[in-house]
């Protein structure tokens, strides 16, 4: 767990496009793991799902995400932030949607 190490924002690459192989790539070199078998080991994902997100085949996941924050006190924002995701919101199940600015959307229709 890399609760304990602490990571400078300035010195994480960043991007104006989306490329979510630059996060996988920071992810990598702060736990010091050489493959992306062994970040999939770490993450308790199968390679293939890297590999998927590294070839953009599928996004990374909100699960995913929430398990890189766990591992590494790093902020979901500053994750988006390495891959390049500006996306104001994500899309949820039932169209619940988590803004990421101070304005927040109603949940459903009904409190509209």
């Amino acid at each position: 767990m890399l609760t304990q190490q602490r990571y400078e924002s300035e010195l994480i690459p960043t991007s104006e496009t989306y490329d979510p192989s630059r996060l996988l790539e920071y992810l990598k070199s702060i736990m010091s793991l050489p493959t992306d078998a062994a970040l999939a080991a770490q993450l308790g994902v199968q390679r293939a799902v890297l590999s998927r997100i590294r070839n953009r085949k599928t996004d990374f996941g909100a699960a995913l995400l929430l398990r890189i924050h766990e591992m590494t006190d790093i902020p979901i924002k500053e994750l988006r932030r390495i891959m390049g995701d500006r996306r104001g919101y994500f899309r949820m199940p039932h169209d619940q949607r988590i803004t990421t600015n101070s304005e927040n959307p109603p949940l459903n229709e009904s409190e509209s």
